[in-house]
């Protein structure tokens, strides 16, 4: 069988990735206190869409040159836009290029709102 073009991978693979990325040191605002907001620009390495709610996983690169991969909940109220046009969140593929606002969650990483960039947007 050949691979499709949305790669896809297992949920428990998403929560481990995101496990390693929490201890390995980055610190998000807890849970219990006021939601802060992140944006993130990265690669799309993975998207899930078997799972409810679906899953983004991008990679993204920080200032100091360190490779981060985060997953994110992507609950299905949550907008995504291309060129300001609103685009279903199947459309999201491997390699695309996204901005990802996110929060904290108790359950973990939660997409706000998911900005799929095109080739001649920095």
């Amino acid at each position: 069988m050949g691979t499709s073009k949305m790669d896809r991978i297992p949920l428990i693979g998403v929560l481990t990735l995101l496990y390693l990325i929490l201890v390995s040191g980055v610190s998000f605002s807890s849970p219990q206190s006021p939601s802060k907001v992140f944006a993130l620009r990265g690669q799309v390495v993975a998207v899930n869409t078997k799972e409810t709610p679906d899953i983004l996983v991008i990679r993204v690169t920080t200032k100091k040159g360190k490779e981060m991969i985060i997953g994110a909940m992507v609950p299905e109220h949550i907008g995504m836009t291309r060129s300001g046009t609103a685009v279903p969140f199947k459309r999201v593929a491997v390699g695309d290029t996204v901005e990802l606002t996110f929060v904290m969650t108790k359950d973990g990483v939660e997409a706000r709102e998911i900005h799929l960039l095109g080739k001649d947007e920095p």
